[in-house]
């Protein structure tokens, strides 16, 4: 019977022993990283670091003007500012046209596409980057402009916000490619 108890008393101390040593080790894993200091932040620091990426404002559209236009005057319109642009300084038709869609595609990008590229997430090539740019520029611009209408691999079509128009999306590649030249 003796054998029993100090067999059970034997193992009983074993566990308690273990118990304690676990405790110790905890508490002193505490009392150490308790000691360093933490970095203060303010709230205001905190709502900057865990902003979305991306916010939906919905506005709406402004109001058509009632009065009907032929497609004769339409037409007649824009090439009247063709001809408008075509007659001023190559560099001046040329800043023009492409300050527009450089806006358009920087803001779309700032918007929508800086979240996958400029941490190249999911395999997006990083903005500027030559070398992640390079095989996709060589497809030409009508697959890149595809593939970003359409959705390719992890990308989802215009982005992921199927609002975007065509436009748009086109505007936001041509930055992108203009970037990574």
């Amino acid at each position: 019977m003796s054998n029993t108890n100090s067999s059970f008393l034997n193992s009983l101390k074993g566990i308690l022993l273990t118990v304690v040593g676990i405790v110790v080790v905890l508490l002193l894993q505490h009392f150490v990283f308790s000691l360093k200091s933490q970095p203060q932040t303010s709230n205001t620091e905190i709502e900057k670091r865990i902003q979305p990426l991306a916010s939906v404002v919905i506005t709406p559209l402004p109001k058509q003007p009632s009065t009907a236009v032929t497609t004769t005057e339409a037409t007649a319109s824009a090439q009247n500012k063709v001809s408008d642009t075509t007659s001023t300084s190559s560099g001046t038709k040329e800043s023009v046209a492409s300050n527009d869609n450089t806006q358009v595609g920087k803001k779309t990008f700032e918007a929508i596409c800086t979240g996958c590229h400029s941490s190249g997430a999911l395999g997006a090539p990083k903005f500027g980057n030559k070398k992640d740019w390079a095989p996709r520029i060589a497809q030409g611009i009508n697959a890149l402009y595809h593939s970003a209408i359409n959705g390719k691999n992890s990308m989802p079509a215009k982005g992921g916000n199927p609002s975007l128009t065509d436009a748009e999306v086109k505007a936001a590649v041509d930055y992108m490619v203009t970037a990574a030249k």
